[in-house]
């Protein structure tokens, strides 16, 4: 018994774990609490996580349905209560080609309210947001948080009008 109590302690804390939502999963993130018995909550280290933005409209806090409000923020604190986190990468992104040409304006009015629980994740020495779009502004405040925001490449077929 000694032995595998070890040998968990070194799963968590030695290993990469995945996260990712898509148009077909519910989200994952804020039910972390199920997945992992309380006490290895603290012991996952390192985290990535490819997050749908447009699933479930998360991408205007003001015009969420309730539920997917909470679930929204949810996640965020679930993020904030894993103490033991070193590395923390997310990459937002949008599946639906809707949003394709409005990033920049969209993202200025938006950024502010759907990121604002960053904040509350302090614990990650290396914790890292890619933006959905190389037009998306990245002066979002952070607050005690370490997190920076990266932009993804520009793809050859990216034009700089921001009109739909």
């Amino acid at each position: 018994m000694y032995s595998y109590s070890e040998a968990v302690e070194y799963l968590y804390k030695s290993n990469y774990f995945f996260i990712s939502t898509s148009l077909e999963d519910y989200p994952t993130t804020g039910y972390l609490s199920y997945f992992f018995l309380p006490q290895r909550m603290a012991q996952v280290t390192n985290l990535s996580i490819h997050w749908d933005v447009d699933y479930q409209q998360y991408f205007q806090v003001n015009l969420m349905r309730e539920r997917h409000r909470c679930e929204w923020f949810r996640s965020w604190e679930a993020l904030s209560r894993l103490t033991g986190l070193r590395r923390l990468h997310i990459k937002l992104y949008f599946c639906l080609d809707l949003w394709d040409h409005c990033y920049g304006e969209f993202w200025t009015q938006n950024s502010r309210d759907l990121l604002a629980p960053i904040k509350d994740i302090t614990a990650p020495r290396d914790f890292a947001i890619t933006l959905p779009n190389w037009r998306c502004s990245t002066k979002i405040d952070v607050g005690n948080s370490r997190c920076i925001f990266k932009l993804p490449e520009r793809d050859s077929s990216d034009t700089d009008d921001d009109s739909v």
